[in-house]
């Protein structure tokens, strides 16, 4: 169903279905009979306004999303459909401590209100450069307009690095050349598999990932996060639309992340009895892990041996590019924020526009510790008093 052209009661069908939730459930969340409920759901009874503000608490939905089946001009639009359930097959939104730092990251960005206007021209230019506009996603097979745009991204990508370390460029390239910022949260999955999600609010594009040391799943789930950013799949918060495309939006992207990574030159490159050495540093160049290299060559039917886990190639990385690894491996381990995101709230706050609750967040440190300092006005040629006020021996 066409999420824009039903009405309220339809989506909160659908939210009901999705969820498994028995519509006795969620009449007692609300506080309303069952009859008012099947009323509502019927269309024989309109909800009250109350009721759909509860509803999308319920479901952690967009409110103007539910009522309308389209986004509001400050509503964040997501990407929420890539955490794999192998049990159902669905991909849903993320759930726990990573869902809180994504709804933090957005109120960040709402309420920072920040110039977009080279950010959106960046990003446009790019779209264009790239050919990502120009890629069917209604066609039955959109893989070569994606595997075509995952080449230039890939050129411009290294182009950009000019014999840097790409992987330690990477988020001064989203910045810079894409104008999207890349962001690390805490509520990551550690070392093992990364949570990366796409975010676009107060009208800033962001890609947000787990803190992690696992630099090479990190690259993978950026380029995918990119991705859907560049094919446009960020919706409202509970718009599931995307997923009735012939090829799913997840697919595409993995497919887009891979190409990016791991070109089917480079991997037909790669011996069918290549040495542990070998392979790690293929790997390495690519910035790819060994899970993303077996899995595409599979993908390719392409038979190339792989006896070896990441520990194994991880190894390797530490005895032939011990510094490299070293710094890729403290990239993302710690939340990191945009300066400009960080310093306009040191303004907002100062001047007491927005509580100090976001700074604090950003800056991980407790809430009375932003706290703007009181203005002081002194006369005094030597200033002591207000030594003295800031702690400091006069």
């Amino acid at each position: 169903m066409n999420a824009m052209n039903a009405g309220p009661a339809e989506r909160v069908r659908d939210l009901l279905d999705r969820h498994q939730m028995r519509n006795h459930d969620l009449a007692a969340r609300l506080g309303i009979s069952d009859d008012k409920l099947s009323k509502s759901l019927r269309g024989n009874r309109e909800f009250a306004t109350g009721e759909l503000a509860d509803i999308a608490d319920v479901f952690d939905v967009d409110i103007y999303w539910l009522i309308s089946g389209e986004a509001h001009r400050r509503s964040p639009l997501l990407s929420h459909r890539h955490t794999y359930d192998h049990e159902t097959g669905a991909h849903v939104a993320p759930t726990g401590p990573m869902a809180t730092e994504i709804d933090s990251l957005a109120r960040a960005y709402t309420q920072a209100e920040l110039d977009t206007s080279e950010s959106d021209g960046l990003f446009d230019a790019f779209v264009q450069r790239v050919g990502a506009s120009g890629v069917d996603r209604t066609a039955a097979n959109p893989w070569t307009g994606m595997r075509a745009v995952a080449d230039v991204v890939r050129a411009e990508w290294l182009r950009y690095c000019d014999g840097r370390d790409p992987v330690l460029t990477m988020g001064d390239f989203l910045a810079e050349r894409i104008g999207i910022d890349l962001v690390v949260l805490d509520g990551g999955a550690g070392s093992g598999a990364v949570e990366a999600h796409s975010l676009k609010a107060g009208g800033c594009r962001s890609i947000a990932i787990g803190q992690t040391a696992a630099w090479y799943s990190a690259v993978f789930g950026i380029l995918h996060e990119l991705g859907h950013h560049l094919f446009d799949d960020l919706a409202p918060k509970g718009d599931e639309g995307l997923t009735d495309r012939p090829v799913s939006a997840e697919a595409l992207v993995n497919g887009f992340a891979a190409n990016v990574v791991l070109p089917k030159p480079v991997l037909e490159s790669v011996p069918v009895e290549s040495s542990l050495e070998h392979l790690a540093e293929t790997l390495w160049d690519t910035c790819a892990g060994v899970s993303s290299f077996r899995h595409r060559c599979s993908t390719i039917g392409l038979d190339r041996a792989v006896p070896w886990n990441q520990a194994d190639v991880t190894k390797s990385w530490e005895e032939t590019h011990p510094d490299g690894q070293r710094s890729r491996a403290e990239l993302w381990r710690a939340p990191s924020f945009p300066e400009r995101l960080i310093t306009r709230h040191e303004q907002l706050v100062e001047s007491a526009e927005v509580p100090p609750d976001s700074l604090a967040w950003m800056l991980q440190v407790p809430v009375e510790d932003v706290e703007p300092m009181p203005s002081v006005h002194h006369d005094s040629a030597d200033g002591c008093e207000v030594l003295e006020l800031l702690g400091i021996d006069a």
